[in-house]
């Protein structure tokens, strides 16, 4: 069990530092729609190997690697030429609640969470591991929101000589240690 939670934390600390990076400014959003996919489909084919989860758990990861943006409108949207406009998600959310961007952020981290949750179905459908898949499944979306949208401004670091945002690394380290648990631990249920 040890193994596993340490293979999960260093997982995790990866997955943050690549999701952070693709964040910073002049870098690619590869890092994270391809770098985390491939990591956690190396976990899952050393974990998961001899097991036939592994073809449906690589369709999972493809769907992970679309990499759903979950940015709110900034302030003075539609009407500043400069402001961002968000993603689309972002903008369904921040419309239906009125321009809250509290509200709208809660609901579209939520919305892109259980998106990414969805991707790896195939794992308790083959596994029939239920119970660890909906207990990492909603510790990913207390993640996401609790960091994402309640915390505010946690700050940033420089890491390659980029400055990354603490959020970011926060939210995709939560993804990844709890992604590689649910896989190991599923992995587990199957020997």
């Amino acid at each position: 069990m040890i193994t596993i939670i340490i293979t999960s934390v260093i997982v995790g600390i990866i997955c943050g530092l690549l999701g952070s990076y693709a964040g910073a400014e002049g870098t690619s959003l590869a890092w994270r729609r391809i770098g985390i996919p491939v990591l956690l489909m190396l976990v899952a084919l050393v974990a998961l190997f001899s097991n036939s989860i592994f073809n449906l758990t690589i369709l999972s990861f493809m769907l992970y690697s679309i990499g759903v943006g979950y940015g709110i409108p900034d302030n003075g949207y539609p009407v500043d030429i400069y402001a961002d406009s968000g993603s689309a998600i972002g903008r369904f959310w921040w419309l239906k609640f009125n321009e809250d961007e509290f509200k709208a952020n809660i609901a579209t981290r939520t919305t892109v969470g259980l998106m990414k949750i969805i991707s790896f179905l195939s794992i308790p459908l083959i596994t029939g591991a239920w119970l660890i898949y909906g207990i990492f499944a909603s510790l990913m979306i207390i993640n996401r929101v609790v960091w994402g949208a309640i915390v505010p401004d946690e700050g940033g670091f420089v890491f390659f000589g980029k400055k990354l945002l603490i959020e970011e690394a926060d939210i995709h380290f939560g993804d990844g240690f709890f992604m590689t648990l649910m896989i190991l631990l599923s992995a587990n249920t199957m020997i």
